[in-house]
């Protein structure tokens, strides 16, 4: 073989020269192209691991599901009302006779048993219109009694064939008429009687009381001037409203 340092000094200068560059060019080359698959080697690694796909997140566990056994029971349908309870007995106080109030026997809102004294009306006005009832009274039961003495002896007289029909019918007549006038004298008396039961007032029933309206001292009116309101307590009404369509 030729020896290269021979043979490249046997060339001439400038096609040595030529030769020389062409090498480093040649050189040159590869390693830009050594280098440009490097960079692309490189580069589709990193393309690589950017686009490598994520990892998928653990699924979260089922949930808790709590089971029990159905119940078989009747059930009735039902409806919500607003109710109010009220009394089932009702009693608004009223005097039955006119008169001023004299006094007042409870305290407001206080729970009373019936017949207890609520009210009292000053009474002498009827203490003394019983006591004229019964002197009426007492009157004509004594001309009754005199006139039943004279309508005898007129009978008596009658069957001696002493006096006249007419007389007797008149002593008759006039007894009659004056049983007539003590029977309404009679009923008087048990009005005036009635008129002194009413001055006092007391509780129809078992209940509460309201607060007195007229205080004493004030002029009641019969049967216009209320005096209280009393009710029941037990057993109370519980009442409510709803619709017909509800109700049918």
């Amino acid at each position: 073989m030729v020896d290269r340092q021979n043979a490249n000094s046997s060339l001439p200068h400038n096609r040595r020269y030529f030769f020389r560059s062409n090498c480093i060019m040649l050189l040159n080359f590869s390693q830009r192209c050594h280098c440009a698959w490097w960079a692309i080697l490189i580069g589709f690694c990193l393309v690589s691991g950017c686009s490598k796909k994520p990892v998928a997140a653990k699924a979260p566990p089922p949930p808790e599901v709590y089971v029990d056994q159905p119940i078989e029971r009747t059930i009735t349908n039902y409806e919500e009302y607003t109710g109010r309870m009220a009394a089932v007995k009702t009693v608004e106080l009223r005097a039955r006779v006119s008169g001023y109030l004299d006094k007042v026997q409870f305290e407001d809102g206080a729970d009373l048993p019936k017949d207890a004294l609520l009210f009292q009306i000053d009474d002498r006005p009827f203490r003394a219109a019983v006591s004229q009832a019964q002197s009426t009274v007492s009157q004509l039961e004594a001309r009754l009694e005199r006139l039943r003495r004279t309508e005898d002896r007129a009978f008596r007289l009658i069957e001696q064939k002493v006096t006249t029909t007419e007389d007797y019918e008149v002593a008759k007549y006039q007894a009659l008429e004056t049983k007539s006038e003590l029977e309404a004298a009679r009923a008087n008396l048990d009005i005036a009687k009635l008129n002194l039961e009413f001055t006092t007032i007391r509780s129809p029933i078992d209940g509460r009381i309201s607060r007195r309206l007229v205080d004493p001292g004030n002029l009641v009116q019969a049967d216009i001037t209320p005096l209280a309101t009393i009710v029941s307590l037990d057993p109370p009404y519980t009442c409510w409203d709803a619709d017909e369509r509800t109700v049918l």
